[in-house]
């Protein structure tokens, strides 16, 4: 069996006319995700005419950017599911952008479960039950589970029944030894787990292996914000032996628009600036209130400092900075 693994695309609406609502995006940033989507169809398309074998291909949630976008985006999405081909069978883990407030009863009035309104798209069902979204189990041809981001409780519960047998596990938690903020493999006690399909933290790290349970950790189809213009995009295919155990992950990365195409690198440039400057007035400030607390500065202090500032940042920052200093 092959499994080809990818996650966050964080799918939004955006046209010229009306781009992304998230800075520095331009009009083409949607088309860029699209534009990645249709590659990864492609790819499984032309697995599929390679290989006899069964292909899964999984996304590990984050669809979308926002729990509600706009229809016509939605729609665009769906008409992505039905570009895949027959043979390949399409699984979605849940992910916290997909819904909310973190709460999974609010699925149905979302993007994500517009879905299930439309003539079988997907082909699975979306049952709800301790946070699990049990994928499809009348077509279940592998024991596999689906976990969305909220379930802290099965991360210290050895072989948690909800996904006990389960040897792939799909999940929107961030798992990953080597990545600050995730969940560390040896905290995970998935007994039964020989494969899981790790998601959220968009940067990408190596798939690793921790007592005989090996973590596919792509990374974001997307590239969010500016701060992510030089990461690769990619994806992992991933072969499993008859047995389910891992026999293989390589990570296969996929074509992207230049940056400058899909963000406003000029824009971007000059709000690091700015935010360069706001640094330094604010260590400014913490430095003059550091010699007040300790008695080895004077209440001038702080106007001088402001004053040789100005002529950076100009009169009107400078007088905010004035105000907020007096009224302090």
């Amino acid at each position: 069996m092959l499994i080809v693994h990818f996650t966050d695309p964080h799918i939004t609406s955006s046209t010229p006319e009306h781009p992304s609502p998230r800075k520095f995006r331009r009009g083409s940033y949607e088309d860029d995700v699209f534009g990645k989507l249709k590659w990864i169809a492609d790819y499984v398309g032309q697995l599929s005419i390679e290989t006899s074998e069964p292909i899964v291909l999984w996304n590990t949630g984050d669809t979308f950017d926002r729990p509600r976008e706009s229809l016509r985006t939605t729609l665009r999405f769906a008409q992505w599911v039905k570009s895949l081909p027959e043979s390949v069978y399409y699984f979605t883990t849940i992910g916290q952008h997909d819904i909310v407030g973190y709460s999974l009863p609010t699925y149905g009035e979302c993007s994500i479960g517009i879905l299930d309104y439309l003539p079988r798209v997907y082909g699975v069902d979306y049952p709800y039950e301790n946070d699990i979204m049990g994928l499809g189990a009348e077509r279940r041809s592998f024991p596999y589970a689906s976990l969305h981001i909220g379930v802290g409780h099965l991360l210290t519960t050895s072989n948690p029944k909800e996904i006990r047998g389960s040897r792939v596990v799909g999940t929107h938690l961030d798992i990953h030894p080597n990545a600050y903020g995730c969940v560390a493999p040896k905290d995970i006690h998935w007994e039964d787990a020989r494969l899981v399909l790790c998601a959220h933290i968009h940067q990408g790290f190596s798939a690793c292996e921790h007592n005989g349970t090996w973590f596919s950790a792509p990374g974001a189809l997307v590239r969010l914000n500016a701060d992510e213009l030089v990461r690769q995009p990619q994806i992992s295919v991933i072969r499993l032996t008859s047995d389910l155990d891992v026999e293989n992950i390589e990570y296969v990365p996929v074509p992207s628009r230049p940056a400058e195409e899909v963000f406003d690198l000029a824009a971007i440039e000059n709000s690091a600036t700015a935010e360069a400057k706001r640094t330094e007035f604010r260590d400014t400030i913490t430095a003059i209130e550091a010699q007040r607390v300790s008695g080895q500065g004077v209440v001038e202090d702080w106007r001088e400092a402001l004053e040789r500032m100005r002529s950076e940042v100009g009169d009107e920052v400078v007088s905010k900075l004035m105000e907020y200093c007096e009224r302090t």
